[in-house]
């Protein structure tokens, strides 16, 4: 009792930290042209440079015909012009930094901005990315490719999509022999997709695509809902939530699911905040039926749910309501798309994937190479398996702790945190599971230090998109430019344009910024 209490003051004490709403400072609200004429091209540009380059460089489908198409076979298949596609890409996404980081300097430092506007410019930046070739990751491929699996009478928690009687076009091969890491929702959707689209390489793309914007468009609603309960001023949210680089290259370009994932699980959280615990508690039951971490939101929807007030009569009584209403939710789920509960022996998939961004992983591989040094021949995948169930178990220890010890006031920071640490702990991470937590974390509060280190990571991880070799397809022109020479020219290229702009130079380095204060306390 004594750990609870003191995880809960410290929920308390990092309660929402924003600064002072525009009511409160009196400053006045800026124009939408002045806004447009010094944010929106610059961030637009960016995006549009990203679209052009992947022309060159993006990822596509072999059936799509784009790769054989007069003009476009030259530029994707001459080496030249493939380096001149991924350096503009490196370019364009500097840009679209430079403007963000530009972006939050002037929102957290000048006149005061509607959150409509930065809406309008979110969508804005996006729109370039919507229509061109993938970048940053292949996962929409293995989404179009397992979206046949339902009709082909096969369970795709057993079977991987190599078990189709047709060749693959663009999944990377990982995910070709392996089962779905995903809810039944999601399958159900991919399933809706095919049925629609026949899997067809570019109607398909864009439906996909679609998904991913309705969860996006999602958090536009919610997410400045969420922060107004936690009394954060939306304009900051919207910024370093919504117009953050990550989320235009992996939720907009790379069109993953978790876009819609947080989507429901932001929109689950706010309505059941608001009042509406029952549709709240569905809509995140949805989120974890679309990818498993969303459903991290039950318990702390289940401590918000009784009030602060509550007895432990009524505690219990709201776990066992949101437990029924997840079983009732599942069970129907899978009823409708003859599925069973197989998915939950697939979420070990993604672990197979070995990333030194995951620091149990990273230690665990020090620690196999150290043993390779000493002459252990197995140690590597011992010491792996090792460190990352310390990790699991640790993760699971400390998202108790906050579950047990929040309430209705601290229930969105707490679960921010919780999402923090199983990505941190987790056997894999790739960059944009950053944003499962701070889109979280920001509806909640952040100081002026936090934020700078929300701030910091999200650049160093939109720079290491760009740099990893799962930016954009290498095929031709990695004969030019090999990953290591690439990753120095993105930071460079990158380091320059940044360092470029006082202001972004300010946001990302600057420490005089005074500490936010917040509106209230109370959700």
């Amino acid at each position: 009792m004594a750990i609870t209490s003191r995880v809960a003051a410290t929920l308390r004490a990092k309660a929402p930290t924003p600064e002072a709403s525009p009511r409160v400072d009196g400053r006045p609200i800026e124009s939408s042209s002045s806004l447009v004429a010094e944010f929106a091209i610059s961030g637009f540009l960016g995006s549009a440079l990203m679209a052009i380059g992947a022309i060159s460089v993006g990822f596509v489908a072999p059936s799509s015909g784009i790769p054989t198409a007069p003009v476009l076979e030259t530029l994707r298949l001459t080496p030249g012009f493939a380096v001149l596609g991924w350096v503009t890409v490196i370019v364009g996404v500097a840009v679209l930094l430079q403007a963000w980081l530009r972006l939050g300097h002037h929102v957290r430092t000048a006149s005061v901005v509607h959150p409509n506007q930065l809406l309008r410019l979110m969508w804005l930046w996006a729109l370039p990315l919507f229509l061109t070739p993938v970048m940053f990751s292949r996962d929409i491929f293995s989404y179009i490719s397992a979206s046949r699996m339902l009709s082909a009478g096969l369970d795709p928690y057993t079977n991987g999509t190599i078990d189709l009687p047709w060749t693959n076009d663009g999944a990377d091969s990982f995910w070709v022999g392996s089962p779905s890491p995903y809810g039944p929702l999601w399958v159900g959707l991919s399933s809706g997709v095919f049925r629609i689209t026949d899997a067809s390489a570019i109607p398909s793309l864009l439906a996909f695509r679609l998904l991913a914007l309705g969860g996006v468009a999602l958090l536009a609603v919610y997410l400045p809902r969420l922060a107004a309960l936690c009394g954060v001023d939306a304009a900051k949210v919207i910024w370093l939530g919504l117009l953050n680089p990550l989320v235009l290259m992996h939720f907009v370009s790379a069109g993953h699911n978790d876009a819609l994932m947080l989507g429901l699980l932001v929109a689950g959280m706010t309505i059941a905040l608001e009042g509406r615990f029952v549709l709240g508690t569905l809509l995140v039951v949805l989120a974890g039926a679309i990818k498993a971490p969303a459903l991290l939101g039950l318990p702390f929807v289940a401590m918000a749910w009784p009030g602060a007030d509550a007895s432990m009569r009524g505690r219990v009584s709201s776990w066992i309501k949101v437990t029924l209403l997840a079983l009732i939710t599942f069970l129907a789920l899978n009823l409708a798309l003859g599925l069973d509960f197989g998915w939950i022996s697939a979420l070990g998939t993604p672990a197979e994937v070995r990333t030194w961004l995951s620091p149990s992983t990273a230690l665990g591989m020090i620690g196999g190479i150290i043993g390779g040094l000493l002459g252990s021949a197995n140690f590597d995948d011992g010491s792996v398996t090792v460190v990352r169930t310390l990790g699991a178990l640790a993760s699971l220890a400390v998202v108790a702790l906050l579950a047990f010890a929040c309430d209705r006031r601290t229930a969105v920071r707490a679960l921010g945190l919780a999402l923090l640490v199983v990505v941190v702990l987790g056997a894999t991470v790739q960059p944009w599971y950053l944003l499962w937590s701070l889109l979280i974390l920001v509806a909640a509060g952040l100081s002026a230090n936090e934020t700078r280190i929300a701030v910091i990571l999200s650049t160093a991880l939109t720079i290491y998109s760009i740099a990893s070799s799962g930016a954009s397809d290498t095929t031709h022109w990695n004969a030019a430019l090999n990953p290591g020479l690439a990753a120095l020219l993105s930071l460079v290229i990158v380091g320059a344009l940044l360092f470029a702009s006082t202001r972004a130079r300010a946001l990302l380095l600057d420490e005089t910024e005074p500490e936010s204060r917040p509106l209230s306390n109370q959700v």
